[in-house]
């Protein structure tokens, strides 16, 4: 009997050595797991930060690019952010336990190759490393159709002493008004711009405000009673003849005109009639209003694209007005946009669903994807009191303004990117003050009507 409770006791102790290296076994397995577990989720995250530089050093880089691509230097680099401004630092840059270095290197003279690597040492002693590669243009220059250079190419003196007012391109020839005097209204041909040359002209006597040529016809408009908008047959340049007029209800005066299609839109100043009229112009010696809006002040800029209409407006609550012309016969008020202050707006484009206009010194941009909604998109001073603006429409996208500004008259703005326009190039034209601008995109050049006594029109090219 004592026997076998010796033999028993000495199973149970081997069954307890036993169980005993098992469970030794098992915990060191989680042990391992757990630890191998911490070691590789800490890889995985340094590995995850370390491509976040990255992408971070990239984006600084194109944040640099936009604001001028000579800042992009050859050469490696570090980042700083230091005044909310990226800015090249050193040969590198450190983040806790890891190194960022920017490459920068030429491919042609308007494309950088741009790499960014970040490196770190893992807790094993060994260095690890990723790196983003990337290639970024002078968007600047490639948008611009070398208009970042442009100059006064040739000069037009018209009779006598008056301004030229409003300047309007057709195929060779460019049509200028001036507010007064006989004539006031002249068609130039363009074709060599170091020489534009009087073809003919015209006494409109309507103390002009504004002009559009659409087709075979210029269409004036203006501050006479009895007919603020007038109707020109240019399809013999040398001899223009009015073929129509139309009498507004009430006394206030035409500010301006748009063509679409077969109507004239015609805004003017404020008074107890209405501001906004469509006009069809169908038969031109015969325009007939079709339908009117009160507009609730003077309109002195009108754009059309598709179903709506742009009012530039003198409303301290509605410089832009937006009207949905789907029916002409009865236009409705379909939204505004309105600017902080109480300057008015001057003059107004319009692309596809981009809007850009002018108050006071400053080129606005709007997006009207929504038809009555517009959102602010972006807005560059220029530096003088804009007078008219017009849209390149040649592909580029590029906004030309007639300004005061006594050095830089005519300016060149890049609006590729509608939240970041930037003024690309100008022009220090004879005279004080370009009164009104166009763009043609037949021998890509802009004509502008100006002050001075002796260049009323001017040609500006680019190399």
């Amino acid at each position: 009997m004592f026997a076998y409770e010796k033999k028993q006791e000495g199973f149970i102790l081997v069954e307890v050595l036993v169980t005993m290296a098992l469970l030794a076994l098992f915990f060191s397995g989680i042990t391992s797991a757990w630890v191998n577990g911490l070691q590789s989720g800490r890889v995985a995250g340094d590995r995850t930060r370390a491509l976040f530089l990255a992408e971070e050093g990239l984006a600084a880089v194109q944040n640099l690019r936009d604001a001028g691509f000579t800042n992009l230097t050859n050469g490696t680099h570090g980042i700083n952010d230091s005044g909310l401004q990226w800015a090249f630092a050193g040969s590198s840059d450190a983040t806790d336990i890891f190194t960022r270095e920017v490459t920068i290197s030429s491919i042609d003279a308007s494309t950088k190759n741009i790499t960014s690597t970040v490196s770190w040492e893992k807790s094993d002693g060994v260095i690890s490393s990723v790196a983003l590669t990337s290639y970024f243009t002078n968007w600047i220059t490639a948008t611009s159709g070398g208009w970042l250079t442009p100059s006064q190419t040739g000069v037009l003196n018209l009779s006598s002493t008056q301004d030229g007012l409003r300047v309007q391109v057709s195929g060779d020839y460019a049509y200028i008004v001036r507010a007064s005097g006989s004539p006031d209204f002249f068609i130039v041909n363009i074709t060599n711009p170091s020489a534009p040359a009087l073809v003919g002209s015209l006494s409109v006597g309507n103390t002009v405000t504004d002009l559009v040529v659409s087709g075979s016809y210029a269409y004036v408009t203006g501050q006479n009673n009895s007919a603020e908008l007038r109707i020109i047959n240019i399809t013999n340049p040398a001899s223009p003849t009015i073929v129509g007029t139309y009498n507004a209800p009430g006394n206030a005066n035409a500010t301006s005109v748009f063509v679409s299609g077969t109507n004239a839109y015609v805004v003017r100043a404020s008074s107890s009639d209405r501001e906004f009229l469509a006009v069809n112009i169908t038969n031109p010696a015969i325009p007939v209003l079709l339908g009117s809006l009160d507009l609730g002040d003077q309109g002195n800029d009108v754009a059309v694209s598709g179903s709506y209409a742009y009012v530039a407006s003198n409303s301290n609550t509605q410089e832009v007005q937006i009207v949905n012309i789907t029916n002409p016969a009865v236009p409705t008020l379909a939204g505004s946009y309105n600017l902080s202050g109480t300057s008015n707006s001057s003059s107004i484009a319009v692309n596809s669903n981009l809007v850009y206009f002018s108050n006071n010194d400053t080129l606005y941009i709007l997006d009207d994807t929504t038809h009555g909604s517009p959102v602010w998109q972006g807005s560059t001073g220029l530096g003088g009191v804009i007078n008219d603006i017009a849209f390149d429409g040649s592909g580029l996208s590029l906004i030309f303004a007639a300004t005061s500004f006594s050095t830089r008259e005519c300016e060149v703005v890049n609006v590729y990117d509608p939240t970041a326009p930037v003024l690309i190039g100008y022009v220090n034209i004879t005279g004080s003050s370009a009164n009104g601008v166009a763009y043609d995109p037949v021998l890509d050049q802009v004509v502008m009507a100006c002050t001075d006594n002796s260049s009323e029109l001017i040609t500006i090219t680019h190399p």
